[in-house]
């Protein structure tokens, strides 16, 4: 089994709360509020593209009708309750997880603490007691030590397939745990892909030639989990290895200082004796 992290994506449009005092107000710390609820004003960040799941405030994820009949037809009874609100004569809903679950395997997870303290800031990768999880479809989590939640609400698989045949808009389901494959043995993996990925290269350079190497004999360059290319258009881009062995691709506005000191690479096989060659005439070209 999989547990999720649910969140809305910040691309899409979303609410923000208007009140300064109703954002400190609304707390949603899992006690029912339903007979005492005080909807606050809301206003829309329009950015041109609909959405399902609009915002998560302290963990409460704001929502609209469709997707409140999906959460309705799957969460256990007593897991969440449902907030109502309007924003220009159509209702809304914060879905407020109620359920609190203490369910960390503190051993197997890693975790930050806040400088020079022994206090839990996050869970940088988690890892939980199955037979605690596995009743529940959705759930706010308890960190091991203290009294605080995780800001988010985590899903089952149930939910997760729920959600991604539903055709909702504008949220993220991030893996965050599988039962049968650790953050442990994918690290481990993903490892092995990058050293491979390394030792695959037939000739390495600095990043300043690897770039002119891109830009003019538009070949891929790699770096430990990084690439470089030129799409179809001719636009540079940014590729980061992932766990499934493709790379996920980006325009870079800027490109981190860090990958300007590595050492970079080509796979592609260039005939016997021609690689010189090209690269005296691209840094001739260049001068």
């Amino acid at each position: 089994m999989k547990i999720w992290l649910l969140d809305y994506h910040p691309s899409f449009n979303n609410f923000k709360i208007n009140n300064m005092d109703d954002f400190k107000r609304l707390q949603f710390n899992g006690t029912q509020l339903g007979d005492r609820w005080n909807a606050p004003e809301v206003d829309l960040r329009d950015y041109g593209k609909p959405s399902d799941i609009m915002g998560c405030h302290n963990g409460a994820l704001l929502i609209n009708q469709k997707a409140k009949t999906v959460f309705e037809s799957t969460v256990h009874a007593g897991e969440a309750e449902f907030l109502p609100f309007e924003f220009e004569g159509v209702t809304y809903y914060f879905l407020h997880v109620l359920n609190h679950v203490s369910c960390i395997d503190a051993e197997n997870s890693l975790i930050k603490r806040l400088n020079g303290s022994n206090i839990i800031s996050e869970y940088t990768e988690y890892a939980f007691h199955e037979e605690l999880v596995k009743p529940h479809h959705i759930m706010r989590v308890k960190f091991h030590e203290g009294d605080n939640v995780v800001h988010y609400p985590f899903v089952s698989d149930h939910i997760h397939e729920a959600i991604i045949n539903s055709g909702l808009k504008g949220y993220q389901l991030i893996e965050v745990w599988d039962s049968t494959f650790s953050w442990q043995d994918k690290q481990k993996k993903f490892n092995a892909m990058v050293e491979q990925s390394n030792k695959e290269r037939i000739k390495t350079f600095d990043y300043t030639t690897a770039r002119k190497f891109v830009e003019k004999r538009k070949i891929t360059a790699y770096s430990d989990r990084w690439a470089i290319r030129l799409d179809d258009q001719g636009r540079f881009q940014l590729g980061e290895l992932v766990l499934e062995g493709t790379y996920s691709w980006i325009y870079p506005i800027f490109i981190p200082p860090v990958l300007l000191v590595q050492v970079w690479g080509i796979k592609e096989q260039v005939q016997s004796g021609r690689l010189d060659r090209v690269l005296k005439a691209i840094f001739k070209n260049e001068r």
